[in-house]
């Protein structure tokens, strides 16, 4: 009779022991259990005391800064008549100055060639060499030196 009952039973319930009825909720899941308490560190006679460290902070991010663009550098088309001399002398008031033009413009040719040197003390023959600004053209462009103003 006990196993007419357990048939029975398994009948009624499904077929599966431990289940709910059909139509009723499921059980609710169980929760895992706590883990416990956290551990504390115990101090161990004839070692240093664990302290705890600062938190480390993350390395700060660097910013981009933004570069400026560079300014085009100013440019004059030169005429006809116009010289290093003279173009200084106009810009900057120093026709001295010319020798910045041909630093800021090495497109601008110079040429060395000797020439008899001529003062009473110098032997006949005597060869010096001096140096010789190829002419400029006019319609060429060439760069203004920094420093100098945009237009003269």
């Amino acid at each position: 009779m006990d196993i007419m009952l357990l048939l029975l039973l398994a009948f009624l319930f499904g077929g599966k022991a431990g289940t709910a009825a059909p139509g009723a909720p499921a059980p609710a899941p169980v929760p895992p259990p706590f883990p416990g308490p956290i551990p504390i560190p115990v101090p161990v006679p004839g070692q240093p005391p664990i302290i705890p460290g600062p938190v480390p902070t993350p390395a700060p991010v660097p910013i981009p800064v933004p570069i400026p663009p560079t300014p085009a550098a100013a440019t004059y088309t030169l005429r006809s008549g116009d010289t290093g001399f003279g173009l200084a002398q106009r810009a900057t008031g120093n026709g001295g100055r010319w020798k910045e033009i041909l630093a800021a413009n090495p497109q601008l040719k110079t040429e060395t060639i000797n020439v008899p040197k001529v003062t009473p003390d110098a032997p006949a023959g005597k060869m010096v060499p001096t140096t010789f600004i190829k002419p400029w053209q006019p319609g060429q462009i060439i760069t203004v030196p920094p420093g100098w103003p945009p237009t003269f």
